[in-house]
């Protein structure tokens, strides 16, 4: 058996109706904190390789609705005022595990879970305000972050299932890796009353280096 341990980068690729913006973990302008590196350390024997990683502050694409929404009648400005939220970006410390299995020369597929603690998230705050005569309106749009994280709203932690396939040559790989969470990341209650869980998909293209490579096990 070998072990071997290295960095890896992440880029997150929009799907399913999420976007790429929303700014960084503190609702600003921002790419470096977005991609710190994660750890990784494997264990090979034969084709056979099991992985675990430590991504911090990973960030993760939302699917873009409105969770929240209220109107406002202002008889004194002789208007209504429609205010609204919806998440842009989550940021999660990952913890993953996979195997994986070499199907040809440095290519693999693998599968495995993930363990997602909620660090920060960052929102969009519409106000929309329309006068009563049926003009144009006219609408404010700030950023902000997403504070009082509880069970009823953004779940702390929750669990995921992945997918992936690498091809390593030397020390460095790539690869493409795919994420289904199996448990919800959010609760909130539609216009309607009904209150949703919602789940989350992200797609990611990865880059890593190996640092460190033990010597074989054979003798």
């Amino acid at each position: 058996m070998q072990l071997s341990a290295g960095l890896s980068l992440f880029q997150g690729i929009p799907i399913a109706g999420q976007q790429s913006g929303g700014g960084n973990y503190q609702g600003r302008s921002g790419l470096i904190s977005d991609h710190l590196p994660a750890l990784w350390v494997r264990a090979e024997k034969g084709r056979w390789m099991l992985q675990g990683e430590v991504r911090p502050q990973a960030p993760q694409f939302l699917p873009q609705y409105w969770y929240s929404q209220k109107v406002i009648y202002d008889t004194a400005g002789h208007s209504t005022i429609l205010e609204r939220q919806r998440l842009r970006r989550a940021y999660y410390h990952q913890f993953p595990l996979t195997l994986s299995y070499r199907v040809w020369r440095g290519w693999s597929l693998g599968a495995g879970a993930q363990f997602n603690l909620l660090q920060n998230a960052v929102g969009e705050r519409e106000r929309v305000r329309t006068p009563l005569g049926g003009n144009a309106g006219t609408v404010m749009v700030h950023k902000e972050q997403i504070g009082g994280y509880r069970d009823s709203f953004l779940y702390r932690q929750n669990w995921s299932l992945l997918l992936h396939t690498e091809y390593q040559w030397k020390r460095w790989s790539a690869g493409l890796r795919y994420r289904r969470d199996l448990q919800p990341y959010l609760r909130y209650t539609r216009p309607e009353g009904t209150i949703t869980d919602m789940r989350n998909e992200a797609l990611d293209v990865f880059i890593r280096f190996r640092i460190w490579k033990s010597k074989s096990g054979r003798r």
